[in-house]
């Protein structure tokens, strides 16, 4: 219950104030002052105190800790090192850049052949972090520019936005193998 109590987590921040800075796609950072005591306080009530300043730039909504569990599927997955300055999130579409080693967020410019897998999770710069780079994934662990409904045999490529994945497109990177699954690799 403690891990997942936000108040507990919190406590009493009469004294010493906590606070939380967040930035949304790089506007200005909005500021949370917690300055109460929290410690009874329901995840419910913290959330709607975040969201009232957030307003309508986000949403903080609570998180299911056991739903980033991915297995470890030695023959579908490598270790690889993000070789660039900003971290890459888990779903992200990623290239290889200059190395079988190194990886980057893929973009719509790039090569069909420069595709290394899907971002198996976050993956700090010059880090190293899981790769999925075949086998089957579900379509919600991949992050999408749209929502657009997937059939059977259908191709996802590269956005606009690097690393994000939209149905179409010229590279063919992903194949659908049901409404709601693909195809990693070929």
């Amino acid at each position: 219950m403690f891990i997942t109590s936000l108040g507990k987590r919190l406590g009493d921040c009469n004294t010493v104030n906590k606070v939380l800075s967040v930035s949304v796609d790089g506007a200005a950072p909005l500021t949370v002052t917690f300055d109460q005591d929290y410690t009874t306080a329901t995840n419910t009530a913290i959330l709607a105190a975040i969201n009232a300043v957030l307003g309508s730039a986000a949403s903080a909504t609570e998180y299911a800790l056991g739903n980033r569990y991915r297995p470890n599927l030695r023959d579908e997955e490598k270790s690889l090192q993000n070789s660039s300055a900003v971290g890459i999130p888990m779903g992200s579409v990623l290239a290889y850049d200059g190395s079988y080693k190194r990886v980057r967020l893929m973009t719509a410019a790039d090569a069909a052949s420069l595709f290394a897998g899907i971002a198996w999770e976050d993956i700090y710069p010059s880090g190293w972090g899981r790769v999925k780079t075949s086998g089957y994934l579900p379509v919600s662990d991949i992050r999408r520019s749209d929502g657009a409904a997937l059939v059977f045999g259908a191709t996802m490529s590269v956005s606009a936005t690097p690393g994000i994945a939209m149905s179409g497109g010229s590279q063919g990177l992903l194949r659908a193998i049901r409404p709601d699954a693909i195809e990693v690799g070929r």
